[in-house]
């Protein structure tokens, strides 16, 4: 499982995508690595079996909440290229405006990297007409734990064991990853 906390930086519109050639909604992306420099980190589908553009489960565990009356987040993976170096990338939207300064938790369940130091970046985007702007984007490093032991990341904030950050912004990420913890039960 694997914990996403961002604090939202610049206010960001819903993310209820519409069929119109003018739809302008908000996105949270999250680019993860395939093969970098010759390192295997992750299959093309973050070994979730799934093909390109499928929904994959997510959670909205707080401060981001779905589009329509009681309905859920929609996140979607566009595979990575691990013979381009391409990384898989997820995609968030349907969720309902976000504020700046709100804090929004997402959990994710997918495969452990097989290897450490892939860099993980995580963004809040606009989508204009199909055109996308950028408002905030931090990558940090992948570590892998020991099965069954928590690592928190915390970017941007005060706590940076045992990652690296690779580049400088005001976006503030945070990853748990807890190896084996079914990522439907409560905490």
């Amino acid at each position: 499982v694997y914990y996403s906390s961002i604090t939202i930086l610049e206010d960001l519109p819903s993310g209820k995508e519409t069929d119109s050639l003018t739809d302008f909604h908000g996105e949270i992306r999250y680019s993860i690595p395939t093969v970098t420099g010759g390192i295997t980190f992750f299959t093309n589908d973050l070994g979730l079996g799934v093909n390109n553009g499928d929904e994959i489960e997510c959670i909205a565990r707080s401060g981001i909440f779905g589009a329509s009356s009681g309905g859920k987040i929609k996140c979607r993976l566009f595979l990575g290229d691990s013979a381009n170096e391409k990384p898989a990338t997820i995609v968030v939207t349907e969720f309902q405006p976000l504020v700046s300064e709100d804090l929004v938790r997402i959990d994710f369940y997918f495969a452990t990297p097989a290897n450490t130091g892939g860099v993980v970046t995580v963004s809040t985007v606009v989508s204009d007409a199909g055109k996308l702007r950028v408002l905030n984007s931090k990558s940090f490093t992948l570590t892998v734990p020991a099965a069954g032991v928590p690592v928190a990341l915390t970017l941007g904030g005060i706590n940076f064991s045992p990652t690296t950050v690779q580049s400088t912004s005001n976006l503030v990420i945070s990853l748990t990853i807890q190896p084996g913890n079914d990522p439907l039960s409560p905490e």
